[in-house]
């Protein structure tokens, strides 16, 4: 699995039965986190959020898969690692605008990913306006500060009922690129509208002079 850099099973009560990196049977337990507790409790594929690797002790979002057992109970899950590095940087690959920024954050608002600046950003939580920002514009496109203050052109997106559900992923673009083509329109509208008032006043000072006899030829009868 790209990107994956842990594999590992556990029993029903959390226990680590094996993994990767060889770890003996019980040597630790992770029924606290929230990707266990969500697996065991839907029977369902579950998404964990920002975390150090209880082994590794490396940035990472787990997911887990339940081992069904009797009665559709699920008698522990396999889980995995995803590298949050990996990810930015094959994040990053996919070509971004120029001074565009990405953020995705877990259900916590903690940041798994930050373009640019991932290893700056990565594990600290949203700061609270920006939080706020992009908890009440879900799926709409607004202009706010983004984490270094700068206000850009920000569209917010969160996937719903899938098994990506907690992520809240938001791209800024700068306002000057993003209106650039429109900026350009409009500045060229601007001009044609300019030059066609300039043309209008001279055909009609020209139209004046030729047409309107000027008032001392007038004869009064």
């Amino acid at each position: 699995m790209p990107g994956a850099f842990f594999l590992g099973v556990t029993d029903a009560e959390g226990r680590i039965v094996c993994n990767t990196l060889g770890s003996k049977p019980g040597a630790y337990a992770i029924a606290d986190r929230r990707y266990f507790q969500e697996a065991m409790r839907t029977a369902a594929f579950a998404m964990g959020d920002y975390v150090a690797g209880r082994v590794t002790n490396q940035p990472t979002i787990q997911f887990a898969q339940p081992i069904r057992g009797q009665d559709d109970r699920p008698d522990g899950i396999v889980l995995t690692s995803i590298d949050l590095t990996w990810l930015a940087r094959n994040l990053s690959a996919n070509g971004l605008p120029p001074d565009a920024t990405l953020t995705v954050a877990d259900r916590n608002g903690g940041i798994l990913v930050r373009l640019p600046d991932h290893e700056a950003w990565a594990g600290k939580p949203l700061p609270p306006a920006f939080l706020k920002g992009v908890s009440e514009n879900l799926g709409g496109v607004i202009d706010m500060e983004g984490l270094r203050s700068r206000t850009r052109l920000t569209g917010i997106a969160a996937p719903n009922g899938n098994d990506l559900d907690g992520l809240t992923v938001a791209v800024g673009l700068a306002r000057d690129a993003s209106f650039a083509d429109i900026d350009a329109a409009t500045r060229r509208g601007i001009v044609l509208i300019l030059a066609g008032a300039l043309l209008a006043f001279a055909a009609a000072l020209l139209g004046g002079r030729v047409f309107i006899p000027r008032s001392g030829a007038c004869s009064v009868p």
